[in-house]
């Protein structure tokens, strides 16, 4: 039986149940990413910490909740479409962190210092961010067979 929060132990979700969940949680992922890139370019114009690492780390912490809430479909298109969800959050995640210990550290260290002058936004995962968007709107997911095949990595609980 259905509740009104979505199936029941033992059931699955419908294909077009799995495909909203699936687009809401991109759709966020865009808004996010927009915010993000804002953090990204306070870093590497060396920014105040105190002022980008809230932020910056509310967003990333976003990103790992997204993570938990990704479905987990039986459809093998839906699959890939969702592994590829978890791979750019994860990846967002690292990047937002690891960019703010750049800012924090880089005044030590003149190679860090190069470094942090190299962060420049979050790479091709935008673009396959745009073209799962896309796919997930038109209900046409084999848009998404360019795209690497990536498995789910491991969550700690």
């Amino acid at each position: 039986m259905r509740t009104a929060d979505g199936p029941t132990e033992g059931e699955s979700a419908s294909p077009v149940d799995t495909r909203e969940a699936l687009l809401h949680l991109a759709e966020e992922a865009v808004e996010l990413e927009r915010r993000g890139l804002a953090i990204l370019d306070g870093v590497r114009a060396n920014g105040r910490l105190a002022v980008l690492a809230p932020e910056g780390s509310s967003i990333a912490a976003r990103f790992i909740e997204m993570r938990y809430q990704l479905p987990s479909p039986v459809d093998p298109q839906q699959r890939h479409c969702a592994d590829l969800l978890d791979a750019i959050f994860n990846h967002h995640t690292w990047l937002l962190h690891l960019s703010l210990d750049l800012l924090a550290m880089s005044w030590m260290y003149e190679r860090l210092e190069e470094q942090r002058l190299k962060v420049n936004g979050f790479g091709m995962t935008t673009e396959w961010l745009a073209v799962i968007v896309d796919a997930l709107r038109s209900d046409r997911l084999e848009l998404l067979d360019p795209l690497p095949y990536v498995e789910r990595s491991p969550r700690s609980e």
